[in-house]
């Protein structure tokens, strides 16, 4: 699951750079792939899983309407889900 991601996102990436794309764009769209992975993982695998997907919603909500703030949010999104991930996974040991 998680090279699926990695190679939609890339594959983004790539387009964008033959394209006249803004950064926050990808974010945005780096955002929604990540909350749509994390969801379909959630469903197959780990229903804790489902916490993460409001933070990366949210993240794509904030690159679109705020696109000067596109990197913070993003980057505070991965951190974020990072964290609370750790979390969730010490707690369940």
């Amino acid at each position: 699951m998680v090279v699926v991601l990695v190679v939609m996102m890339l594959g983004g990436r790539v387009l964008g750079l033959f394209t006249d794309i803004a950064p926050a764009t990808h974010f945005m769209r780096d955002s929604f792939v990540l909350a749509s992975g994390v969801a379909v993982s959630a469903i197959a695998f780990l229903r804790w899983l489902w916490v993460l997907v409001p933070v990366f919603l949210a993240s794509g909500v904030v690159c679109a309407v705020y696109p000067e703030h596109a990197l913070m949010a993003f980057g505070t999104s991965t951190g974020a889900s990072l964290v609370i991930a750790a979390v969730i996974q010490w707690r369940s040991a």
